[in-house]
């Protein structure tokens, strides 16, 4: 809205990363929910709403772009805000902002942080009123209640500062368009980076900044506990009401029985002389459980986060779909709080004793999948595979199995994608070189497994240590040093050194965490970067967190993983 011949723009800074707000995973603070909604979602619609609103730039980070597609999914306008990329620093951010705001019509501007979303329109219209009546520079703040004190290096108080006449600054920070940005630029001219507001950008550029009070509930959202308050003040404002959201999610899903080994059920292996058939492992009741929690948000299903077209999926444990859809559930503010399943089959017996009783697979704790505290990798395969107390094993059993693990290294679904992939390379006189750290070869090895393939793999490199990848593939120590080796720099890093310190056509990279140690909140165990490459150009990476299903898993998930990237980079090699 005009009056007169102001017409006030907004510019909404949304470009950080939050390393304060917690781990990476959880993605960029401005996108974390509240309320069952996205911070910049509420933040957004606070603008959107005031009357005095001109155009609103939103400037995001570009690898945000389908973020903010889908945190402003259901806000009204949000269709007519532009957006922009910022840059590495947010005073850079802002000028990027105020750059694409000049090409309209606004004549003032109002700069204001995304993490900030109480602003209320009692403030903006106080930040109106100053620059209608003729303010240039318009801060809103409310003054510091807590006492001060200075501190030394040493530890110690050194004086009591005295808080009158002392703000603490909050935004909408106001200002003339045209004067904020030639200020911004003759800060850039001189490199000056060290502004931590924009008021102080006008203050150094001799520009008033006048005060108007500003709101206690403008706070910014900095920590990650500070995400957690403003969620828990929002969900009490909905619960309020009186009426609670409570909602119950269905889930069927149905796989036939073909010949095989076993079937898993619930994450539980149970031998048998049959298999579900299935893209995954076929665990058709975590299927039917993922997909009764999706229900729950109105988030499609199984087949819409993990279809069956796409390879990587091939074989992979079930679990991860389900964490995957618990994670919606928490992001959209839900808390899991039953589930229920029912099993119908014709076989295998899944109930042959009564509950609690040893011979009962689902009952027995040996059975789950979850790792045991000090266990190695070949006592939990024994574990997940020896049959209960009181269980006579069939010796024809015992044989199919043994003949089953003579024929090959890899589960069958990987030796499957293994010689498709030597196949067709062969028949297009491509080779294929390999850079790997957590899979210590394992992607090598799926491939040499195949009869032929030395006409297809070039070389492989193993590369556990910073030390190796720097000098196998030329890793840069300053890539190691400020992203870490589990990152998507060091893997696009390696597949870059392995493509050209080998003869081949394609490569492909993988760094992560296996486990069961070695990880942490920002890269916890599962957690993977893969990277494939052509001498074309063509370049793929994925970040993939497989979550803390087993050391072997997460292995043999990443291969997976990397055999469909090279399936699919070599199709445009």
């Amino acid at each position: 809205m005009t009056i007169g011949s102001k017409t006030i723009g907004i510019v909404i800074v949304a470009a950080g990363r939050g390393e304060r707000a917690g781990s990476a995973e959880e993605g960029p603070k401005q996108y974390r929910r509240i309320g069952a909604k996205p911070v910049i979602a509420h933040t957004l619609e606070r603008f959107l709403t005031w009357p005095r609103s001109g155009p609103i730039v939103v400037v995001i980070h570009p690898d945000d772009e389908a973020l903010f597609a889908a945190a402003t999914v259901g806000v009204e306008g949000a269709a007519g805000v532009i957006t922009t990329f910022g840059g590495e620093t947010r005073q850079r951010s802002v000028y990027e902002g105020l750059r694409s705001l000049s090409g309209t019509e606004a004549t003032h501007v109002m700069i204001h942080d995304a993490a900030r979303p109480f602003i209320d329109h009692g403030v903006l219209d106080r930040v109106a009123q100053a620059i209608d009546e003729g303010q240039d520079g318009v801060l809103p703040a409310i003054p510091v209640s807590d006492t001060l004190k200075r501190g030394g290096s040493d530890g110690l108080v050194h004086e009591t500062v005295p808080r009158s006449g002392l703000y603490a600054a909050q935004t909408p920070q106001s200002f003339l368009l045209s004067e904020i940005r030639t200020a911004h630029e003759k800060a850039a001219a001189l490199r000056r980076e060290d502004f931590t507001d924009d008021a102080s950008i006008a203050e150094w550029a001799g520009l008033p900044v006048t005060l108007v009070e500003g709101s206690v509930d403008n706070i910014k959202l900095t920590v990650k506990r500070d995400i957690a308050m403003a969620d828990e003040k929002l969900s009490q404002s909905r619960s309020s009401t009186g009426l609670p959201d409570v909602r119950t999610g269905n889930g069927y899903d149905v796989h036939q029985l073909e010949p095989g080994d076993g079937v898993t059920l619930c994450g539980v292996f149970i031998p048998h002389d049959q298999k579900l058939s299935g893209h995954s492992d076929a665990d058709v009741a975590l299927h039917a459980l993922t997909d009764a929690l999706l229900a729950t948000c109105g988030a499609g299903d199984i087949g819409d986060h993990f279809p069956p077209s796409d390879m990587q999926w091939r074989g992979a444990p079930s679990k991860i779909f389900l964490d995957h859809a618990a994670k919606i559930v928490r992001e959209r503010g839900g808390t899991i709080m039953n589930a229920d399943i029912s099993l119908i089959a014709e076989a295998p017996k899944i109930a042959p004793a009564p509950p609690g009783d040893a011979r009962n697979p689902l009952r027995d704790p040996r059975h789950f999948a979850r790792p045991l505290l000090g266990e190695s990798d070949h006592q939990r395969e024994d574990r997940l595979h020896r049959p209960p107390r009181g269980h006579r094993r069939d010796r024809h059993s015992d044989r199919r199995l043994s003949r089953r693990r003579r024929v090959s290294l890899f589960p069958a679904d990987i030796e499957d994608q293994a010689r498709q992939i030597v196949a067709d390379f062969t028949a297009r006189g491509k080779m294929v070189a390999t850079a790997e750290s957590c899979t210590g070869g394992l992607i090598a090895g799926a491939l040499t497994e195949i009869s032929g393939s030395s006409a297809v793999v070039d070389r492989g490199f193993v590369t556990y240590t910073n030390q190796a990848k720097m000098d196998m593939l030329g890793v840069a120590d300053a890539t190691l040093a400020t992203h870490g080796a589990v990152s998507k720099e060091t893997a696009l890093q390696m597949v870059h050194g392995a493509l050209y310190r080998s003869q081949a056509s394609v490569a492909v990279a993988v760094t992560g965490i296996a486990g069961p140690g070695g990880g942490s909140a920002e890269k916890p165990v599962g957690l993977v970067h893969l990277a494939a490459k052509s001498r074309l150009g063509k370049i793929l990476h994925r970040e993939m967190l497989y979550g803390d299903i087993g050391r072997t898993e997460v292995r043999l998930a990443t291969v997976r993983t990397a055999l469909a990237m090279l399936t699919e980079v070599a199709a445009q090699a």
